[in-house]
């Protein structure tokens, strides 16, 4: 599907197979001068003919057109590579943008994980390396980008669009926002009835206090709609803020519940007993993917809880209720 969803904006569904996603909205800025595509779709070749159908559909060229990623993942940046055209810009957070090409590399791929071994995987890890889409579908070449820092402006046409760091779903991801049209295009930041993955490999790594206060950040911006990288637009951006703050609240308190019937439980242990929106009957039916980001989020939340000392630490592996903050 191809549509021009507010005057000069066109987004095209891109899709997403295999993917409980369903498809990518890719949106296109068209300008006098120039256009800006913002994020792409896997490295696969439905996307490649939904994305390049969508262009021609629009009337534009990537000649003339430069690309916006909103973050590392393969299914906002995979094609890339494919798409950009010699004297055009990519824009992108350093953080991400460094990743992006570190990534496509299977051992750093692989070390990127490090002390994900230590969460409780029953499993040879390598299963999950392998089937990831994240490194399935990433560019076929390194990229040069042109990194954007926070509240840098990017102007395309009658937009002046503002650059909004986000960390949080990644460490570099970041939306775009048009204060004189009050658009907000968020990316995989905030998703309308979809809660955006937050997960951790490592006690370093705070990423549910960073996607809180980017929440935070979003929510004292004057936003009329929503452009969400998936399903529907929407209008009521500082509602479902709250939805999602909300939405972390209750899975702190269940969290706690759970490690206090039990001492001493792994981050796979205390995602097998969490309430997940997928239709599965137990929890060795997840398909393995679906399983790596499920214990990645666990422990996103065991790592918030612990920096509030709410739950203590034994053995770098196995996490207990505590109640001593």
């Amino acid at each position: 599907m191809v549509e021009e969803v507010y005057k000069n904006i066109w987004k095209i569904e891109v899709p997403l197979p295999k993917s409980p996603l369903k498809f990518l909205n890719a949106y296109v800025i068209v300008g006098d001068k120039k256009n800006l595509l913002i994020d792409t779709g896997f490295n696969r070749q439905e996307c490649k003919d939904a994305l390049s159908q969508g262009l021609e559909k629009i009337g534009i060229s990537m000649d003339n057109t430069d690309i916006f990623v909103t973050h590392l993942h393969s299914d906002h940046s995979g094609l890339v590579s494919d798409f950009i055209k010699k004297g055009r810009r990519v824009y992108c957070s350093k953080k991400d943008a460094l990743d992006i090409n570190t990534l496509r590399d299977f051992n750093s791929w692989k070390n990127k994980f490090i002390g994900a071994e230590k969460l409780g995987f029953p499993e040879n890890l390598d299963e999950y390396f392998d089937r990831h889409p994240g490194f399935k579908f990433n560019n076929t070449h390194d990229i040069e980008f042109s990194y954007v820092e926070d509240a840098e402006i990017i102007q395309i046409g009658e937009y002046s669009l503002q650059c909004i760091f986000t960390p949080g779903h990644t460490k570099g991801i970041m939306c775009l926002y048009e204060k004189n049209h009050r658009l907000l295009f968020s990316g995989d930041h905030i998703l309308e009835r979809i809660t955006p993955n937050i997960s951790v490999w490592s006690m370093e790594n705070n990423a549910l206090n960073d996607y809180i206060n980017s929440l935070e950040k979003i929510k004292k911006l004057n936003v009329d709609k929503v452009f969400p990288s998936h399903r529907k637009l929407f209008d009521h951006c500082h509602r479902r803020i709250d939805e999602l703050l909300d939405h972390h609240r209750e899975r702190i308190v269940e969290v706690e519940e759970i490690l206090s019937k039990k001492s001493l439980q792994s981050p796979y242990e205390i995602a097998s007993q969490m309430k997940w929106d997928i239709k599965f009957t137990n929890w060795d039916d997840l398909p393995h993917v679906q399983r790596w980001f499920a214990t990645g989020e666990a422990m996103a939340h065991l790592v918030y809880l612990y920096n509030l000392r709410k739950i203590s630490l034994s053995d770098n592996k196995y996490y207990e209720f505590s109640n001593f903050y």
